[in-house]
């Protein structure tokens, strides 16, 4: 119905323009160029007023698509005009903000008069002059006719142009009505919407929802305060079980690390014992047969020098006798010289034998020394080489329980230094909590006594406006 109506409004005025101007088309310049700006103003007028009822379009089929779960205002401000968007935004929030009118059309529903009237005036003109012109310049009836048809020509301008005014001025000011009526409309409807779907975005509705917030922070305060205070006894009796546990764990491992370092030094002690003897009964066995094969090589030598020093002499003892029975004064007179030489040759052949034997007795004992020697040597270097390594690992164990110990201290000192933190962070927390929640309680009050004295002014103000004639 109301496009329909500003359809009907706009082809009437724009007729009664054309139908104007028309009339004057090839009759008078100026009646047209005057009806002509008066159409043109016109036309401004209509157009700014299309752009404004488009703008008005799209509120009304934003506000029928509103969703019942709008989470965010912004999407569904971006469905309406630009022009629109800030206005909308803050009636939402509570402002009292009207939403923007037409700029220039009220000022063009004056011009078009006003253009009419200086139609009228310049008609005025131009008939006053034409009949002072056909008075004072002729005498006769003919000739008076004739110039007094200027200036009838010059009312047709002057009423003319003013009934495209006025025309134009009327429609313009119609079209002006009925698109704010619709702006109107769509204002009470952007009204019942904000107190219902858009109830969540205003600001009385966020002091509301403050407010009693507030009132449950500053209820549910206490709980809060004995939580964390318990909180607090919790974590420093955790602190204190943990601390204890360590401590025992520390003694406990001691303990152990004490008894097995004893269980450890018996069995190197233990081992080193057996390492030794069974070193020594390895070396006297290996050198036990060694020395058994030596004296037997020299017994065996020993009785060979013998056994030859005996076939020796049995033998020239045996050419003694024979030479003696062949001859006895040979014998007689070699005796002496043979006696004499055997028994030479027998100190000589046994002084031989000796130093053989002693030979045979002092390598046999260089190489006795020797083989003791390098098996001694092994034996020590064994065992030192074995009792560095069983050093080397009790250093190494020594140094373990130490970091391990150093390492345990450190954790703890750790443990009480972050607990100590954690217990001050707590209280700290719990104190700005408390300040805080006082803080906002005393704006609380605040914001509500000046709420009071407000909607106390206000009323007053109603009170006086209502008693006042």
């Amino acid at each position: 119905m109301t496009r329909i109506l500003f359809a009907a409004a706009f082809l009437l005025g724009a007729a009664a323009v054309i139908w104007i101007g028309a009339g004057f088309i090839g009759n008078d310049l100026l009646a047209l160029t005057v009806t002509l700006l008066i159409g043109l103003v016109y036309a401004i007028g209509c157009l700014e007023m299309l752009q404004y009822r488009r703008a008005t379009g799209t509120l009304v089929n934003a506000l029928r698509h509103v969703p019942s779960d709008l989470p965010r205002l912004d999407p569904w401000l971006l469905k309406l005009h630009p022009a629109l968007q800030n206005a909308v935004r803050l009636r939402i929030e509570g402002e009292r903000v009207a939403l923007p009118g037409p700029v220039f059309t009220p000022y063009l529903v004056g011009l078009l008069v006003m253009l009419g009237l200086l139609g009228t005036f310049i008609g005025m003109v131009v008939t006053l002059n034409g009949a002072v012109l056909a008075l004072e310049g002729t005498t006769e009836l003919q000739a008076m006719r004739a110039g007094l048809a200027t200036p009838i020509k010059g009312l047709g301008l002057a009423f003319g142009t003013s009934v495209a005014g006025v025309a134009a001025s009327a429609m313009l000011g119609l079209i002006s009505t009925i698109s704010r009526r619709e702006r109107m409309q769509a204002s009470a409807s952007l009204d019942q919407s904000i107190a219902a779907e858009f109830r969540g975005f205003s600001l009385q509705h966020n002091r509301q929802e403050t407010y009693k917030a507030m009132q449950y922070q500053a209820q549910a305060l206490p709980q809060v305060a004995e939580r964390l205070q318990y909180m607090a006894q919790q974590i420093e009796s955790m602190t204190r079980a943990m601390t204890d546990a360590v401590q025992q764990g520390q003694v406990q491992f001691q303990d152990t690390a004490t008894q097995r370092f004893s269980e450890l030094a018996a069995a190197v002690e233990t081992s080193l014992k057996t390492s030794l003897a069974e070193s020594a009964r390895l070396v006297g066995d290996s050198i036990q047969p060694l020395v058994e094969a030596t004296v037997a090589t020299v017994a065996q030598q020993s009785q060979q020098a013998q056994q030859n020093l005996q076939d020796q002499t049995q033998a020239c003892l045996q050419t003694a006798t024979d030479r003696f029975a062949d001859t006895a004064v040979t014998v007689g007179q070699a005796w002496q010289s043979g006696l004499q030489a055997a028994s030479d040759s027998l100190v000589a052949h046994w002084q031989e034998n000796s130093k053989q034997l002693q030979a045979l007795q002092r390598q046999a004992l260089e190489d006795l020394n020797a083989r003791a020697d390098r098996v001694t040597h092994a034996a020590e270097h064994s065992s030192t080489r074995l009792l560095q390594e069983w050093t080397q690992v009790l250093d190494r164990t020594s140094d373990l329980v130490d970091a391990r110990l150093q390492t345990e201290t450190q954790w703890l000192e750790q443990q009480n230094g972050r607990m100590e933190q954690l217990v001050e962070t707590v209280r700290q927390e719990l104190s700005a909590l408390r300040a805080e929640e006082s803080h906002r309680a005393a704006a609380a009050v605040e914001r509500l006594a000046d709420l009071e004295s407000t909607v106390a002014g206000h009323l007053t103000q109603l009170g006086s406006a209502l008693e006042s004639p």
